[in-house]
């Protein structure tokens, strides 16, 4: 799933200097994601897009490396959910389609950038809820050269282990991708 992407650091007018926003352009699918901490997802940004391209809001989009995108992403502030723009928009963001969600490994990013956990994102059942509506996997981790066994490790310690008591059992698997090991996951169907 991972394509042609540009990162950047966001800046708007009357924002903080020290806020961090960070955003990603990708190319090839001509869709801008934004990295949304309540859900630990990046989600399309269709609200930013027309700006991101053409200035209309008057936002300065700054490029950055992968590794300092993944730095930043802890400083990305979360969404006050007591703010009712704040509450409307991350609504908006969880009801996206599955389509318009991807994850750090999906945007190219290893949890050894990151250093988050993959397992722990708060918008991660869902989206696996959604996507096991058309059984499809989705990629969760990304370990990068020379990690040795750490994917396999990971796909054991959480291969048939609950998200939440909420949620079905997930099943991982380790596929290739390029130099890198990607670790896939999606719920145990119910029919097994």
């Amino acid at each position: 799933m991972v394509s042609m992407i540009t990162f950047y650091r966001a800046h708007f007018p009357g924002q903080p200097p020290e806020t961090a926003v960070i955003v990603a352009d990708d190319s090839e699918a001509e869709v801008l994601w934004e990295w949304v901490p309540n859900t630990g997802l990046w989600h399309r940004a269709t609200e930013l897009e027309n700006d991101f391209l053409f200035g209309d809001e008057g936002g300065t989009y700054t490029p950055v490396t992968a590794e300092e995108a993944a730095g930043l992403l802890a400083r990305v502030p979360r969404l006050d959910k007591r703010r009712d723009v704040a509450a409307r928009m991350l609504q908006r963001y969880e009801a996206q389609l599955p389509t318009e969600k991807r994850t750090n490994a999906e945007m190219g990013l290893t949890n050894k950038l990151t250093g988050l956990r993959p397992m722990t994102a708060p918008g991660l059942g869902q989206l696996l809820r959604q996507a096991s509506r058309h059984r499809s996997w989705r990629t969760v981790s990304l370990y990068g050269p020379g990690t040795g066994s750490a994917a396999r490790q990971f796909v054991s310690q959480w291969d048939q282990r609950h998200l939440s008591p909420h949620e079905p059992a997930v099943e991982l698997k380790t596929i290739p991708r390029r130099e890198n090991i990607a670790v896939e996951a999606r719920f145990v169907s119910k029919k097994q």
